[in-house]
């Protein structure tokens, strides 16, 4: 296959991609705002789904073919193990990313995240709190009084992380190990490169500078 063309199988998946993205981040934006008004609370579960399209992930897992220069036989690609490791790497960017952002989209008032629906909806007695009160859960952030506020929703967010690295791992496992999988052409470059990116997003977090907390003058 030529680099420098992506053949159509994989030009139509990105695209769809590309289509579902653009979707998830309506979406994402129509939680956020709902969140913001004290309207509906999504679920952990209808987070999840949405998040794990809306970060891009997916994107990048399709053009992974396209740097190797391979293309999957869609057996592959149909597979429910190879879908399910799809999903497994797009949620360990996803969460990564939000326990990373999590202060600075507090501070911004920006609620739609990992830690903070676990916070709310792991105590249920919160929710009516929350739809009820004018507190500002932004104003929490940096409170002495409130230190601690959100730590044991944090914990629990990088416990799902770390669980959904095992995931990704003992799924990588199960294909490799999988007869009719195993003998595919390409199949292990692929599910190195797409393992690959769950490395190199934590790495590139922690080098990037994104998540710094800003100093105040």
């Amino acid at each position: 296959m030529k680099r420098d063309g992506m053949p159509l199988s994989q030009q139509i998946r990105f695209e769809a991609a590309a289509t579902k993205y653009v979707m998830a981040q309506v979406q994402a934006v129509e939680m956020n705002q709902q969140l913001a008004m004290k309207g509906r609370i999504p679920s952990l579960l209808e987070y999840v789904r949405v998040r794990r399209v809306a970060i891009g992930a997916p994107l990048c897992i399709v053009a992974s073919e396209y740097d190797l220069g391979i293309d999957l036989d869609p057996k592959i690609l149909h597979d429910p193990l190879v879908q399910c490791l799809q999903d497994a790497v797009s949620d360990h960017v996803a969460w990564l990313n939000d326990i990373l952002s999590f202060p600075k989209e507090l501070r911004r008032g920006e609620l739609l995240n990992l830690v903070f629906l676990n916070h709310i909806t792991n105590n249920p007695f919160l929710i009516a709190d929350y739809n009820r009160s004018g507190r500002d859960h932004a104003s929490l952030y940096g409170n002495e009084e409130q230190a601690g506020f959100f730590d044991a929703a944090v914990c629990r967010a990088w416990e799902m992380t770390e669980s959904r690295y095992e995931d990704c791992a003992r799924l990588a496992s199960e294909i490799m190990g999988s007869p009719h999988l195993s003998a595919m052409p390409h199949l292990k470059q692929y599910v190195e490169a797409i393992c690959s990116i769950t490395v190199g997003n934590w790495a590139w977090s922690l080098r990037c500078g994104r998540y710094n907390t800003p100093t105040i003058p």
